[in-house]
């Protein structure tokens, strides 16, 4: 109180003594008057004193006060600040003084007056003006950001009296306009909600569910069968990888038994060779013998012949002695030639059972061999499991590797550091092709792939450098790299086609280690291969494909046109600008066929052509849902699989980590603004719009024929917008046919129960086909959501959530390679592109044109 009563009668010395040297702890320079509720400041205000306004300003506050400082905005009973008062008494010095503390010029008193209302002289008034907008002094950084948003407002409103009706009148009408959309909004969910509650009503007496307390015996008996359907799961997974293992060592051993019946093979044609050999010697031997013997019969008869004739004996001189003498030596022969007759006979006898006895011996040995074969393999099985789990113990006890168990008593991976996930990797006792799939599609969660490719050629390099010559061809572990290198290749080029470094490296290693000699020729053979091809986005188009179905204005052109293009020509036009750009939506410079230019809902054709206005109401809606499809499927299949890996297509850097995904999702968004669109511009006729919406649930139709669940999504998503869900009018005047289709439809996209209907489809369907993205990437968040990428403690990757991710990527890849074998059409395909579509505020408003709000 001393301190108004100081600063009403303007005693400034006083006061600054009062300020300076009294206990300030005590001194309050904000208390108000009990009767008027001035404060000192209000007082010095009235009484005019100048010197009085600037100790209260500047002295306010010293080491002792721990109020806070003056408040020049504090008001009175009336309303009014110290400022008010000021400019009330044209007392500009003082009015200056206060705007420099931070006074503001737009508070009002209970009269609603601004100090600006009360200025009179030309001076203030001016000086008042000019004052931008109050600055809250404040260290509160919630109060700065409050300051800075009021400035921020003040400086976007408008000076003028008509400009700030303006404003408001139009903020009003978006108010209404904003309020209008979300009752529709609302209404439409509380429509969703009853349909719900009567299908959730429906499901439970079907189910036989009558009470509270039974659908909690339900869901207790759902939840059991789920845990029973986890074991059986992990079970089965169990099973898997001891095929895998057992198929594994049992193509070992049928390589290594192949090379031994080889081996024995070789002996055993080696052996009877040479019998052949022998025999042929014995043959050739009696046949000698046989013309010796012959020849001495021959001989035999010529001389008994002789000695027959005297006429002989008398010519020749031979006497009958020697006659007799030459007979017995050619008995002698002739008893010789018989003897050895008989022991080539014997020879030929003996070689006989040798045959046999050798035949007999070799079915013998393969029997053998099977037997040892099957010993051999249980043994080799042993040896690999024995030294995989001693290895695998000694890292569990170290806490390098985490195994669980199922009730069968099996051991599963778990988790490991990222040194021994590499190290099983190259290991090739771990027969998991699983495992080996899995780690190559989901390493980057956890390694780089040029810090993967290093540590995998480092390791090869360190048993090469062990090993001698004749014992790396057969090293198991450098066998294993190979293989892993190929695979790496062959199914995940993309990889090193996206890194020339990465590519570079692994030719640098090929070229130094496989340039030459068998081993690593695969290898080599599958990266020349991969190099040299290129990722064209042309597929073959299989003879099966369908003749297109053109509209008719189309048809009549290309029929009356000599020098429009035939089928295939308009095909490899079209695929030529299927590049990036044309793909993108909103790309500015996409590459566009020759002879065609951006429209919206108009194409162009060949030269020497007019153009024409095309509709949604021209196209064939099978056709239609052909050339969508052959679309999605092109945007669908350049989706690599790293994309989905850590949920890059929701982190900042999306644009360069998931630029496919993106690009499918904006395609999608284009797909249903340009169905809303075509609906919604109908105004003329309730009729015309119901054929429109007849056609888009045909459309949907045949996207579901076709396989396309992403197409059906869009299709049911386009329907279900609030600018068309609100024409009843126009739902009204459809026929039941349709939407019977359209319910169908509807079902088969619900999210009702993690999307099981759609589910079902997808897995039971053959490719091609595409499926609705948003499935896996919706597992993928919740997998994100219920698993860490390591494991309590920090060290351990969880390779079980990889193994999930793998599953879902896997799956994803299997759909990409299959094409569908459809011949595109360029106009129809650059019509849907190119469309220019209403956003969702224009979009309503048309909806709004077509059929007003009930009232």
């Amino acid at each position: 109180m001393r301190l108004s009563a100081l600063s009403s009668r303007g005693d400034a010395q006083t006061l600054h003594a009062l300020l300076a040297n009294s206990d300030c702890g005590l001194v309050d320079v904000n208390q108000p008057d009990p009767v008027n509720g001035r404060t000192p400041l209000h007082a010095a205000a009235a009484a005019s004193s100048l010197e009085c306004v600037g100790i209260l300003l500047a002295q306010a506050r010293c080491q002792k006060v721990f109020s806070p400082s003056v408040k020049v905005d504090a008001q009175d009973a009336t309303g009014s600040t110290a400022l008010h008062i000021a400019v009330a008494s044209s007392q500009t010095a003082i009015a200056r003084k206060l705007l420099e503390a931070g006074a503001s010029v737009r508070m009002p008193n209970v009269h609603g007056n601004r100090p600006l209302d009360y200025a009179k002289d030309p001076e203030l008034q001016a000086l008042l003006e000019c004052m931008p907008a109050p600055a809250v002094r404040t260290t509160d950084p919630q109060d700065q950001r409050k300051s800075s948003q009021i400035l921020e407002i003040y400086s976007e409103l408008p000076e003028g009296v008509e400009s700030l009706r303006s404003l408001c009148v139009d903020l009003i009408v978006s108010q209404s306009v904003f309020q209008a959309r979300c009752k529709e909004t609302i209404r439409q969910l509380v429509e969703e909600k009853h349909v719900a509650l009567h299908k959730n009503r429906l499901l439970e007496q079907a189910a036989g569910i009558q009470d509270k307390e039974t659908g909690e015996r339900f869901i207790d008996q759902l939840h059991f069968l789920q845990d029973q359907n986890e074991k059986q799961a992990n079970t089965i997974a169990y099973l898997e990888t001891s095929i895998q293992l057992f198929e594994y060592a049992a193509a070992q051993q049928d390589e290594y038994y192949r090379t031994n019946m080889t081996d024995l093979t070789k002996q055993h044609n080696e052996q009877l060779q040479a019998i052949f050999r022998r025999n042929a010697e014995t043959e050739k031997a009696f046949l000698a013998y046989q013309n010796a013997y012959s020849e001495d019969l021959a001989e035999l008869a010529r001389f008994r012949g002789e000695l027959g004739s005297d006429r002989l004996g008398r010519a020749s001189g031979i006497t009958e002695s020697a006659a007799h003498a030459d007979a017995q030596k050619l008995r002698k022969k002739l008893a010789a030639a018989v003897a050895e007759k008989l022991a080539v006979e014997e020879r030929l006898k003996m070689n006989e059972k040798l045959k046999a006895m050798s035949e007999a011996e070799n079915l013998t040995l393969r029997e053998d061999m099977g037997k040892l074969r099957k010993l051999m393999q249980e043994e080799v099985l042993k040896q690999l499991q024995s030294a995989r789990e001693e290895r695998d113990e000694m890292d569990e006890s170290s806490g390098n590797i985490l195994f669980i168990r199922g009730d069968g008593g099996q051991k599963k991976l778990k988790g490991a550091a990222p040194d021994k996930l590499l190290e099983r990797l190259v290991d090739p006792s771990v027969h998991d092709h699983h495992y080996q799939q899995t780690i190559i599609l989901t390493h980057a969660m956890f390694i780089s792939t040029k810090a993967l490719l290093a540590a995998i050629l480092a390791k090869y390099r360190e048993f090469w450098a062990e090993k001698s010559d004749e014992l790396r061809a057969q090293s198991p572990v450098l066998l294993r790299i190979i293989n892993l290198l190929k695979f790496w290749i062959e199914h995940h080029w993309g990889d090193f086609a996206d890194d020339p470094d990465l590519k570079a490296s692994l030719a640098a290693f090929i070229a130094e280690y496989f340039e030459d000699g068998k081993m690593g020729s695969g290898l080599r053979i599958a990266f020349r291969e991969r190099d040299a091809s290129t990722d064209s986005k042309e597929d073959s188009v299989a003879n099966v494909a369908p003749k297109p179905i053109l509209p008719r204005i189309l048809a009549k052109r290309y029929s009356t046109d000599a020098s429009a293009p035939s089928t295939n020509s308009t095909r490899n036009t079209l695929l030529l600008g299927m590049g990036m750009g044309a793909m993108g939506i909103g790309v500015p410079g996409a590459d566009r066929p020759s002879g065609w230019t951006p429209f919206g809902g108009r194409a162009k054709l060949p030269e020497g052509s007019e153009e024409v206005k095309l509709k949604l109401v021209d196209f064939e809606p099978l056709e239609l849902a052909r050339q969508l499809t052959l679309m999605e499927f092109d945007l669908f299949k350049a989706i690599r699989s790293k994309e989905y890996l850590d949920l890059a297509w929701m982190k900042d850097s999306k644009e360069t980590d998931a630029p496919n995904i993106l690009r499918m999702t904006r395609w999608s968004n284009h797909v249903v603004q340009w169905i809303v669109s075509e609906i919604v511009s109908g105004k003329d006729s309730t009729k015309y719009r119901a054929g429109l919406f007849e056609r888009v649930i045909m459309l949907g139709q045949s996207l579901y024929k076709l396989r396309n669940f992403n197409g059906v999504k869009e299709v049911v998503a386009a329907l279900q917008t609030a600018s068309v869900y609100r024409l009843k009018k126009t739902k009204e005047a459809i026929s039941s046919k349709y939407m019977r289709v359209y319910d169908e439809l509807v079902r088969l996209v619900s999210s009702e129960l993690n999307y099981k209907a759609m589910r079902a489809k997808i897995r039971a369907a053959d490719p091609p086909l595409i499926p609705f993205p948003g499935l896996f990437q919706g597992d993928l968040v919740f997998l994100d959501a219920c698993q860490k990428n390591k494991l309590e403690g920090g060290n351990l990757i969880n390779y079980q959530k990889l193994e999930s991710i793998s599953r879902s990527l896997m799956e994803l890849e299997a759909y990409q390679q299959v094409a569908y074998p459809l011949e595109p059409v360029g106009e129809i395909q650059e019509y849907i592109r190119s469309y220019r579509t209403l956003d969702d505020d224009e979009a309503y408003n048309a909806s709004l044109a077509c059929e007003a709000k009930s009232s």
